[in-house]
């Protein structure tokens, strides 16, 4: 990795570069994530998200190391972070995010929708707006729950709205391949 790459700092002096480099060693290949808010750690302002998106876009060109981006909206409440959240992304917001980051990362494979943090049904809309992936079902989670925001869903409750959305179901593995696939709409 280059060093110039690995100096940016994404969020409370931690190192891009690093957290690639480890994940990496770890599984060969990780997935990218951007938080949208506005507080001084999760590229909350338009500037900010920019930078995020160039910098996951160098390091996808130099390591190919990301398998899958997701945007998701911060979650501020119940979190020692709250205080300084002083803007939150509509679902408007978040789609419009999802539409760019296809676009300008045309150089990772797969854009995830948030799901969890924005609801199953903007989950399905995000489809149209560039996602390709609603991600999975949550046997339990415990990180955007402990904020305040529970979304649960089943399996077929994915197959329903990938289905209605106008695109085939198919079950993956965390390597993307193809598990199970399901009948098109």
């Amino acid at each position: 990795m280059s060093e110039a790459l690995r100096g940016v700092v994404v969020c409370h002096g931690r190192l891009a570069g690093a957290l690639v480099d480890a994940a990496e060693q770890i599984s060969g290949v990780t997935g990218a994530l951007l938080a949208v808010s506005n507080t001084g750690c999760d590229r909350g302002t338009l500037e900010e998200r920019v930078e995020h998106l160039r910098v996951i876009r160098d390091l996808q060109d130099e390591m190919h190391g990301f398998r899958a981006f997701i945007s998701w909206t911060y979650q501020p409440d119940n979190t020692e972070l709250a205080p300084q959240v002083t803007w939150n992304p509509t679902s408007f917001d978040y789609l419009l995010m999802q539409a760019v980051t296809r676009i300008y990362l045309d150089n990772v494979e797969h854009i995830q929708s948030s799901w969890v943090t924005q609801g199953t049904k903007i989950g399905q809309v995000a489809l149209g707006f560039g996602a390709d992936d609603m991600g999975s079902i949550m046997i339990e989670e415990n990180v955007v729950s402990a904020a305040g925001t529970t979304y649960r869903a089943t399996t077929e409750d994915f197959v329903h709205y990938i289905r209605n959305a106008g695109f085939q179901p198919r079950q993956r593995d965390t390597l993307y391949r193809t598990v199970r696939e399901y009948a098109a709409a």
